[in-house]
């Protein structure tokens, strides 16, 4: 009985690992739809109006993982919209006061991308980037893996249960 047990444990992560493994396909395919799409939206100029850092957002094997959350405000045709974005990934707490204080400093100009017929919806970058197939490959051969493990781990729990 403890190795069924031992099984279901196991079930269950790897159930977890499956629905995050096809979350990241959902995502990746999200990047390349919203990047074909946005190949021909405007060009607008963008202020930084806000900053803050997001702290220990996930963890990593060599410690805590911070981000930025920036606030842009840009203007077309005569209205102001505003949008904000997150940066992740930062793994030390210096990196991330240098992105705030020196790369986004407060009132910094950047040039964001805007649809046309909805100018609240933006991106910081237009069209397809080759990142975005990459990401969706590898989610691919990552839920792949999943599902084989999964077929082994159920026909291996039946033949433990038919015993």
């Amino acid at each position: 009985m403890g190795e069924v047990l031992g099984f279901i444990c196991g079930g269950v992560a790897l159930l977890f690992f499956t629905v995050e493994s096809f979350k990241s396909i959902i995502w990746s395919i999200q990047k390349i739809i919203l990047g074909y799409r946005s190949k021909s939206w405007c060009p607008a100029e963008s202020t930084v109006i806000a900053c803050r850092i997001l702290d220990d957002i996930g963890s990593i094997r060599t410690g805590p993982n911070y981000g930025i959350a920036f606030t842009y405000r840009y203007i077309v045709d005569g209205t102001a919209f505003t949008a904000q974005f997150e940066q992740r990934g930062f793994h030390s707490r210096k990196a991330v006061e240098y992105a705030e204080n020196v790369t986004y400093a407060l009132g910094s100009k950047r040039e964001i991308f805007y649809r046309p017929n909805s100018p609240q919806e933006m991106v910081l970058r237009r069209g397809l980037r080759s990142s975005y197939f990459f990401d969706f490959a590898w989610a691919i051969v990552f839920f792949g893996m999943i599902v084989v493990t999964l077929m082994i781990f159920i026909f291996t729990l039946y033949l433990l249960l038919r015993k």
